[in-house]
């Protein structure tokens, strides 16, 4: 390679592609890795809990009946129902969910399993329990094809079924889209780059335009519509002529959720579905909106983040404007909708039919069991459980709580400690049901590796998503601090998080030093700090917090691959090269650890090496664009020009707009003495980037041969 150690003195192809880590190469992608008075408990709530703790959906077996209606399913993400005023709230009018309201069955105490959106929406879909299904947070989780949802079950009675959120963390690589036909996420972007809010989040009015698109494609067919809004959702950001004065950002959000359902509602009417149709109306969980301390969720198990609406309009004028006053749960809406449909199929859930209630019957006594494992999984505190049924509500933790909801409905007057035999029966109750629907088969939802760009999207939401995280727990850890003691910090990690988010680093980076100086132990904070200072150009600073990171999650892939990447951009080499080797062994999945690895291996000159992994990469990707670059890079290094070409062209064949492709395929062609040949991709590589000073020097250089 004589020629082109002459036209690139130092290191030759290397050089020509401008930086060892940069340049098109993907070296950056991978992990960042988010009750009434003491007087009225009743001991007769030992056995009402033990809901039907494996129950199997209502219905006969077999077709459809004849002419069941469609069904749509709207999830209102982050919604409390308390600020519906179809449930009471005077300072916001909500005047089409009212109409909805005013024609359906509203129930009154609809209770969330989880105040976390993947895993409230994973519950609403299969009427399963988190500790069933085994999604416990929205990141580091994915529903496992073992557990079956309301999609798939009418799907196999001959729905048509679309799917349509609001949100990434709703994307279909979680898991959710089992059984639809058609799954709106479309979250995908060219580059990590424009992986911000815009790509990440979707209004209310794009959701329901496609949603409504996808229903008129094929009218009289029956179908199944999932859809999913996430405007409440923090940062509230609602169109300006929503926003008011004296209006909380977070109604201004709900009011114009409540617009655009309007003229979906119109839609449904134009289109004869309005009056034909089985809607179900109800939220994943609430806001805190600074109740108990808590500005968003899933830190606490209050009503605020737990207590949902829950609307049911059923097809023709059937039981209009009722109200069912009894507790049920959001596990109980997909038994619902298949037996009023007449639908069997799903078996093995801890939700149970709402029917009876709908038709003015009774229903046994529901008891709720929530959870948060937000506080253990993503800041090393307790976990939560809570149970709640007939007034009272147990909140277990290392401190515990119990309330009277229908004397305190605030959730104000803790009364465990006056009443620590009655919680101690509570405990054993919840604690029996936790223990029936625990499957031990949850554990295939963790997801091992997560990887940059869905971290980087679910952050954009606010989500403090990072790497593996540990195994999930159940209920609280005593020997942990207690969120509650905790929800400081808490509030101050999410606004580190946002003025981060808004390009504000370095007041993110001075809240996560508070944070840091106050507890040093909170693998996040430590996280998001490492990434401010990368975004910062300081890896130097970095260095402390990511290994601060492995220090505390020492088997976390994620926390040695960013720790791999700041010694690589400090030049400390052959560590960045240790590192990166543990994330891949600790991930052997982890195709930007071994990405990055050979790169290194090229500026070591380990040529050999670095072919063997990048012929591993595109093994297994053959349409890996940018591993197809490197592994020509390489073969080039070890004087290989024919099979150069034949990696590079591969590159090309994919993508033909790389410029580095065509500018090292040009180099290869010299080296063979195709100067012709390698003068046409020189050229093509200036018109793609006129500023490439590298192939301007080869072409000079080659035409001048």
């Amino acid at each position: 390679m004589s020629l082109l150690l002459g036209v690139l003195p130092v290191l030759p192809v290397l050089q020509v592609l401008d930086c060892p880590f940069a340049c098109y190469l993907r070296l950056s992608a991978g992990y960042n890795r988010r009750m009434q008075s003491r007087a009225s408990f009743s001991l007769s709530l030992a056995m009402l809990a033990l809901m039907a703790g494996c129950s199997r959906s209502a219905g006969p077996s077999g077709d459809t009946p004849a002419g069941s209606p469609s069904v749509i399913l709207i999830s209102i993400d982050t919604l409390r129902a308390d600020h519906l005023s179809a449930y009471g709230y005077q300072k916001l009018q909500t005047p089409n969910l009212d109409r909805l309201a005013a024609q359906s069955v509203l129930f009154e105490q609809a209770i969330s399993p989880v105040p976390l959106t993947l895993p409230a929406h994973a519950s609403l879909l299969t009427g399963t329990l988190p500790v069933f299904h085994g999604v416990r947070d929205n990141t580091g989780f994915i529903l496992s094809e073992k557990h079956r949802t309301l999609a798939q079950a009418l799907g196999s009675h001959g729905f048509r079924t679309g799917a349509f959120v609001g949100a990434f963390v709703l994307d279909s690589r979680f898991g959710l889209d089992h059984g639809f036909d058609y799954y709106y996420d479309n979250f995908d972007s060219e580059t990590l780059e424009t992986a911000r809010l815009q790509v990440s989040e979707r209004r209310a009015e794009d959701v329901l335009g496609e949603a409504r698109r996808w229903i008129g494609q094929a009218p009289g067919q029956r179908f199944f519509a999932f859809i999913h809004l996430f405007d409440p959702h923090a940062p509230y950001a609602a169109p300006a002529g929503y926003q008011a004065v004296d209006r909380l950002a977070y109604d201004a959000e709900v009011s114009y959720v409540d617009a655009e359902l309007g003229r979906f509602f119109s839609f449904l009417e134009e289109h004869r579905l309005w009056n034909d149709s089985l809607i179900v109306l109800t939220a994943d969980h609430g806001e805190g909106l600074g109740e108990h301390g808590e500005q968003s969720h899933g830190m606490f198990l209050y009503d605020a983040t737990l207590h949902v609406p829950l609307i049911v309009k059923l097809p023709g004028q059937a039981h209009r404007g009722g109200r069912v006053s009894d507790q049920v749960r959001l596990i109980d809406v997909p038994p619902t909708v298949l037996d009023i449909l007449g639908v069997p199929g799903l078996e093995n859930i801890q939700g149970v039919s709402l029917k009876a209630a709908i038709n003015g019957g009774e229903l046994p006594e529901l008891a709720a069991y929530s959870e948060t494992q937000l506080p253990f999984l993503n800041y090393g505190w307790s976990g939560l459980d809570a149970y709640r049924a007939k007034g009272e509500k147990l909140i277990d933790a290392p401190r515990p709580e119990l309330y009277d909801l229908k004397k305190d409905p605030g959730e104000t007057a803790n009364l465990f400690t006056e009443n620590r035999t009655r919680a101690g029966q509570l405990r054993q109750i919840k604690q029996r049901i936790a223990t029936q629907a625990t499957n031990r088969a949850a554990d295939s939802a963790r997801q091992k590796r997560v990887d940059r760009q869905t971290i980087q999207r679910l952050r954009s939401l606010g989500y403090l998503a990072g790497g593996n995280p540990p195994a999930p727990e159940i209920g609280p850890d005593l020997t942990l601090a207690d969120p509650k003691d905790k929800i400081v910090l808490f509030n101050t990690i999410s606004d580190a998080q946002l003025a981060s988010q808004q390009g504000r680093v370095e007041e993110s980076v001075g809240l996560l030093r508070r944070v840091l100086s106050a507890d040093p132990n909170v693998f996040f904070a430590h996280s998001v700090q490492a990434l401010n200072y990368l975004e910062l150009k300081r890896p130097d600073a970095a260095l402390p917090h990511l290994r601060a990171t492995v220090r505390l999650r020492p088997d976390d892939p994620g926390a040695h691959f960013y720790l791999a990447m700041a010694l690589s951009q400090l030049g400390k080499t052959d560590q960045a090269i240790v590192a990166f080797e543990l994330a891949r062994k600790l991930d052997p999945e982890n195709e930007a650890a071994l990405n990055n690895l050979a790169t290194l291996y090229l500026g070591n000159r380990q040529f050999d090496k670095a072919v063997a992994l990048l012929k591993e990469l595109t093994g297994r990707h053959p349409e890996d664009v940018a591993a197809l670059v490197n592994l020509g890079l390489a073969q080039m290094l070890q004087k290989q020009p024919e099979q150069a070409i034949a990696s590079l062209e591969r590159a090309l064949q994919v993508n033909p707009n790389v410029p580095e492709a065509h500018n090292n395929l040009g180099l290869a062609y010299l080296e063979l003495g195709r100067t012709d040949r390698a003068i046409v991709h020189f050229e093509r590589a200036l018109a793609l980037r006129p500023d490439y000073v590298n192939a301007r020097d080869n072409l000079a250089r080659a035409r001048g041969r």
